[in-house]
């Protein structure tokens, strides 16, 4: 009985947790992309030379406050922009 509510809850569950994980997940990538545009030859040397640590250029500084709080503004909107906009069924009169 405890497995089939489980898989319940987490087939519920399932949308939400991918639409807040690509979210994320994009925003970060995106703001990375940004960063490595306007930061020039280093960064995009780094990033051809398949170092790690380019993804996370700025998790141990805590100095760059608004690279954060752009993180979580742009994956607000991605994840409201996901919500509304996807899964909307097409009105086309049926034949």
């Amino acid at each position: 009985m405890a497995a089939a509510i489980g898989a319940f809850a987490a087939m519920s569950f399932q949308r939400y947790v991918i639409v807040i994980g690509t979210a994320f997940g994009g925003a970060w990538t995106m703001l990375v992309g940004a960063a490595a545009l306007m930061l020039g030859k280093g960064a995009r040397a780094a990033s051809a030379a398949g170092d790690l640590w380019v993804l996370y250029p700025d998790a141990a500084n805590p100095d760059r406050l608004w690279v954060y709080v752009a993180w979580m503004v742009i994956s607000l909107v991605g994840v409201y922009v996901q919500l509304q906009g996807g899964g909307k069924k097409s009105r086309r009169p049926k034949k």
